[in-house]
């Protein structure tokens, strides 16, 4: 047991610079699509005139509000918080964990566990690191899906055990 949440930490440290590619990421890809909401607000702003446009003018500096608060995700000392969290608790569940069945597409994996649990991590946005467990592997990624607790823990970590080629078993529920 005292082994393997050496290996997880292990794991974890050394893969700390991709998981951190991943953070940035996710709040990289809420900044573009924020910024393009505020571009057709200010378009609007611009083709307005009156009552609508003191509307947009309050609505573009509640999206810049939201800006300026998505920035502070950005910053190194909210990773390493996020990411000291995410060693304390992946090595401590390892072995907790139930069952969670996964199927897989060309474009995703579906991680279910008696349809209480349901993740879609669509391939493109997932990095698989080998563990130095030999027969785990650690999948990281994040979902497009916007949840509460998505802009605080955007990323979902998932430990898998090789059993065959096709065939995979969960056991780490998402963070």
């Amino acid at each position: 047991m005292k082994e393997n949440k050496e290996n997880i930490e292990h794991d974890l440290e050394y893969y700390q610079s991709g998981i951190r590619q991943l953070y940035l990421k996710t709040y990289q890809k809420y900044l573009l699509i924020l910024l393009a909401v505020m571009l057709g607000t200010a378009i609007g702003i611009g083709a307005t005139e009156s009552i609508v446009r003191w509307l947009l003018i309050a609505v573009f500096l509640i999206e810049a509000g939201i800006v300026v608060y998505l920035f502070r995700y950005l910053r190194a000392e909210t990773f390493e918080a996020y990411f000291q969290q995410i060693k304390e608790q992946l090595p401590n569940e390892f072995h907790k964990m139930a069952s969670i069945e996964i199927q897989e597409d060309d474009q995703a994996y579906y991680f279910s566990d008696d349809q209480a649990l349901f993740v879609k991590l669509k391939k493109k946005n997932t990095r698989n690191f080998p563990s130095k467990i030999r027969q785990y592997t650690l999948l990281v990624g994040f979902t497009d899906e916007i949840n509460k607790n998505g802009l605080e823990q955007p990323l979902q970590f998932f430990t898998m055990i090789s059993l065959k080629s096709n065939i995979r078993r969960i056991i780490k529920k998402k963070y």
